[in-house]
């Protein structure tokens, strides 16, 4: 199992946001309790906070062997060894010494679900807590206890903000998602973010393993259409506070106040202009039954102008969509080079592609 770097957690923990959240969250819930912490990493964060919470015992599962030898270590020198436990192994390996009341855990990323989320938390639930769902509405199984994924169209990052990056970037030819950091709100699309996924983690009937959103957005300005950019938000309580954000828009106002470690991801389409009244239709299809999550991203443009042919996608044949095959080039509103006509409703309808991810599990 790879290791994140020293410099990768401690970002996590200066991350106040965060690290405040989950502190807060876990001192009104664990006391007297015993605690799974799911990942705890080489800081053992949220087990040290559980322990200074009240908790009676913290089992502290980390699969990788050198992040979990620090662990150790950081437990020793707290003097908390009596009370947290650290664990050597994946969680959904691993058999403790006994069930726990309730789950700790942050393996969220980019995409709420991108590191096995869904996956784990459901075998912890089966095999590890004494309990779930709570025998009381009052009672709490998780923290967080919830997560989510929003998405909106944008533009492609542009030569100021590459500019501004610490670092350079390469994008290899055929990328079809990239992480970043602060995106310029100026590049959205629409004002409009709709929800991809929602991740429940206290829901009474458990976690689904596969998930599908439907999206309509109404593009608010006229622009070149590149992908999709994606935010995660989690809530330490059922109430749903949201108070973990992945954005920090790459304004002057908040480069100095913004320290959050999490990126964003973008989902990277074939360009094409777009302009007020057009509206593109996203979507999602989640696939969470493995510890490897998978995404297909299927994009469709509304237009009252007729449409430019876009470049690699314009091959692609979906139900009349775009020229060649049985409905060749044709003007005559039936398909061809300009999309397919929508009759009635007047305007034009391309398909913009399909996008997979298949990620590794990280957590």
């Amino acid at each position: 199992m790879d290791s994140y770097s020293d410099q990768v957690y401690a970002k996590m923990r200066d991350d106040m946001a965060r690290t405040d959240a989950y502190r807060k969250a876990l001192h009104g819930v664990v006391r007297d309790k015993t605690v799974l912490d799911i990942g705890t990493g080489a800081l053992a964060l949220l087990a040290v906070f559980a322990a200074e919470a009240g908790a009676r015992k913290v089992y502290a599962v980390e699969a990788n062997r050198e992040a979990c030898i620090k662990a150790q270590e950081t437990v020793r020198a707290r003097g908390l060894s009596d009370v947290v436990q650290v664990i050597y192994g994946l969680s959904t390996n691993v058999t403790l010494p006994e069930r726990a009341d309730m789950l700790v855990h942050e393996i969220l990323g980019e995409i709420a679900s991108i590191e096995g989320a869904p996956h784990v938390i459901r075998d912890a639930q089966t095999r590890h807590l004494k309990a779930f769902p709570a025998p009381s509405p009052l009672m709490r199984t998780s923290v967080p206890s919830s997560a989510s994924s929003s998405i909106c169209p944008c533009e492609m990052p542009d030569g100021e903000y590459w500019a501004s990056r610490e670092y350079p970037v390469i994008l290899p030819p055929g990328t079809s998602t990239m992480k970043l950091s602060r995106f310029p709100r100026r590049l959205l699309l629409s004002r409009t973010w709709h929800m991809m996924e929602t991740l429940n983690f206290e829901l009474e009937h458990g976690l689904p393993m596969r998930q599908q959103h439907n999206c309509s957005f109404a593009i608010d300005k006229k622009g070149t259409f590149a992908g999709f950019i994606i935010r995660m938000q989690a809530s330490m309580t059922p109430e749903g506070q949201n108070e973990i954000q992945t954005w920090c828009w790459d304004e002057a106002a908040q480069r100095e106040s913004c320290h959050g470690h999490w990126a964003q991801q973008m989902v990277v389409f074939e360009a094409v202009e777009v302009q007020p009244g057009d509206t593109v239709q996203l979507q999602v299809h989640i696939d969470t039954s493995t510890f490897q999550p998978s995404y297909r991203f299927t994009a469709r443009l509304r237009t009252n102008a007729r449409p430019p042919r876009p470049h690699a996608e314009g091959e692609v044949k979906e139900g009349g969509v775009w020229g060649g095959g049985e409905t060749g080039g044709d003007d005559d509103g039936d398909g061809g080079e300009g999309g397919r006509r929508l009759g009635e409703e007047g305007g034009w309808e391309v398909f913009l592609g399909e996008r997979f991810i298949d990620t590794p599990n990280f957590g």
